[in-house]
């Protein structure tokens, strides 16, 4: 199984500096090849779109592929990060921005490589029983057709800024409240159209709102 430096580094932001908490201080890699990671607040999946086939990764000394491991198994994020360090800054070999998780002789091991063809990064890894990560599919809404939603697409530098502005007002933990209009005429077909207004919580002092616009779906 190969996972893109990008759904490790992109499901690394939702992981937490508190490694006495290990489960949240590490990702989970599902036998499909999705990432998981929580910090308990945020929970983001990644999963490669790309069709990686474990023949492209080259021949790792120490690292045999023996088959995608059978259960999940969970990856440090110190170590994912010294795995990700040793790929190529540039390569036009996509298998090296990838790291390969392989079966290590039993169900509670498993082998993790990377490699800029050079010097390889390669790192076993042990279950533990008493490291389970956290029943992450109990929490997501499941899926209904008399649930109604809107969906709202933002721009990333438009979140970027409204999270700057936060962060500027000085308070220790600003929040952000979003008001996001629900009806027929600004969210035809449930995709809202028209913009939503945000206010930053935190600060007695300080009145920091504005208007956002979001994007077109």
């Amino acid at each position: 199984m190969l996972i893109s430096k990008q759904a490790l580094a992109a499901a690394m932001q939702a992981t937490t500096d508190d490694n006495s908490r290990y489960f949240l201080h590490a990702m989970q890699l599902e036998p499909n090849g999705t990432v998981v990671a929580t910090n308990g607040h945020i929970l983001i999946m990644a999963k490669d779109q790309q069709d990686f086939t474990d023949e492209d990764f080259p021949v790792v000394p120490g690292a045999p592929f023996h088959g995608t491991p059978e259960q999940p198994i969970l990856l440090d994020v110190v170590i994912a990060k010294r795995l990700i360090a040793a790929m190529p800054k540039r390569s036009t070999i996509p298998a090296l921005h990838t790291i390969q998780v392989s079966q290590n002789g039993t169900p509670q091991m498993a082998t993790v490589a990377a490699t800029d063809m050079q010097a390889p990064m390669v790192a076993t890894i042990t279950a533990d029983d008493d490291r389970r990560f956290p029943d992450y599919k109990r929490v997501i809404p499941a899926e209904s057709d008399d649930r109604p939603v809107v969906n709202v697409c933002m721009a990333v530098d438009v979140l970027e800024a409204m999270i700057k502005a936060a962060k500027a007002t000085g308070q220790k933990n600003p929040k952000i409240t979003m008001q996001i209009p629900i009806g027929e005429k600004e969210s035809p077909k449930g995709n809202l159209a028209s913009a939503l207004t945000f206010k930053v919580a935190g600060s007695p002092d300080l009145d920091v709102h504005g208007v956002a616009m979001p994007c077109r779906i």
